[in-house]
């Protein structure tokens, strides 16, 4: 579930980040689900 959730948010995130201009903030968001299991 953790390793969903977190993805999911990071697929919103993509599009905002994409707007915003800040992929180094995606990259962290991919990593959090793999330390987190």
């Amino acid at each position: 579930m953790s390793y969903r959730w977190v993805f999911w948010v990071n697929d919103e995130w993509k599009r905002m980040g994409y707007r915003w201009g800040g992929g180094e903030m995606v990259t962290v968001f991919s990593l959090f689900p793999v330390p987190y299991c």
